[in-house]
């Protein structure tokens, strides 16, 4: 699908965390929304955010081709079994 478009759900753990998310995401989205080792952010926009409750956020933006490209061969070079248990 071209343009690629992302949405990510975030549960926090208050509504203090929330609200101090979206702000500093409003504030430096490329703090947060950036490939780890890259220059490339994941965002051609800055993200549209909704707050669904009281501690949850959801993004949505569209991403560059080249972060879409880098972000699914880095994705597909990693063992699923080794990120769960990373956490």
């Amino acid at each position: 699908q071209n343009p690629v478009k992302a949405r990510v759900l975030i549960k926090m753990n208050s509504s203090r965390s929330a609200a101090d998310f979206v702000r500093n995401l409003h504030d430096n989205p490329q703090q947060w929304l950036h490939l780890p080792d890259s220059q490339l952010l994941l965002y051609s926009q800055p993200p549209e955010v909704q707050r669904q409750g009281s501690s949850n956020v959801e993004l949505r933006f569209v991403v560059p081709e080249n972060s879409a490209r880098l972000l699914l061969e880095r994705l597909a070079k990693t063992d699923a079994a080794e990120v769960a248990t990373g956490y």
